[in-house]
């Protein structure tokens, strides 16, 4: 076995000799010989973060440049608008958030995946509002509230996360057709 927390080996102890911190074990019981078989829980969530962490930096790249194409545009056209702007700081509301998930994706605290999703939710809004002649900025807004939905669910478990699981889906596809 090894420590979900350090990545220790770990021999038949209930608390990791490097790191202190404590296995986590569930117990199979199998009806025919009652033998126990001990499993490691993964976080498969934290895993997501991660991925998600990484993309959103990635993305990062695409929408800066697209920012300043559109910045340009807007500059040479005196068009007034503030689209180009919107997805700069969209972008780097984009990184911030991927870096908080990439360096977080092993913890267990909530307040750092809040924190990612309230950036990527608020790249959905800028989207919604200063979208003007952007228009992949509403597509990029999208997928930053789904990103945001993942980072809101995964601290969460239980009858709670369903609850919030439906009424933020219910929002997202009420402003999907606005």
């Amino acid at each position: 076995m090894r420590c979900n927390n350090c990545g220790c080996e770990i021999n038949n102890a209930n608390f990791c000799p490097n790191c202190g911190k404590q296995v986590e074990v569930e117990q199979n019981y199998q009806a025919t010989n009652n033998s126990q078989q001990v499993v490691i829980k993964k976080t498969k969530l934290g895993t997501a973060r991660l991925i998600l962490g990484i993309i959103s930096c990635l993305l990062f790249v695409l929408i800066s440049f697209q920012s300043c194409a559109v910045g340009l545009s807007n500059a040479l056209t005196s068009n007034g608008e503030q689209s180009g702007s919107a997805g700069f700081l969209s972008a780097i509301c984009l990184v911030t958030a991927g870096i908080i998930g990439i360096v977080t994706h092993k913890s267990e605290k909530k307040v750092s995946c809040f924190i990612a999703c309230g950036f990527y939710w608020f790249i959905f809004f800028l989207s919604r509002l200063f979208s003007g002649n952007y228009s992949d900025l509403k597509v990029w807004g999208f997928l930053a509230f789904a990103f945001g939905c993942v980072f809101l669910f995964t601290p969460l478990k239980g009858k709670k996360a369903n609850i919030i699981g439906a009424v933020v889906m219910l929002i997202y596809f009420v402003l999907g057709v606005i």
